[in-house]
């Protein structure tokens, strides 16, 4: 999963760096961003990933 993310953001925003780590409560983070709408855009993309 971690490969397919990195290769359907970094195509689109450049080099990442990515974070996934698993627990008991489901919640996503997404920082370092330049504005809110490509923050939701990433957040589509991991949507649709998952």
């Amino acid at each position: 999963m971690q490969e397919q993310i990195i290769k359907r953001i970094g195509d689109r925003f450049g080099p990442l760096s990515l974070r996934i780590a698993m627990s008991s409560s489901q919640s996503l983070t997404i920082s370092g961003t330049k504005t809110d709408d490509e923050n939701e855009e990433i957040g589509q993309i991991l949507e649709e990933i998952s």
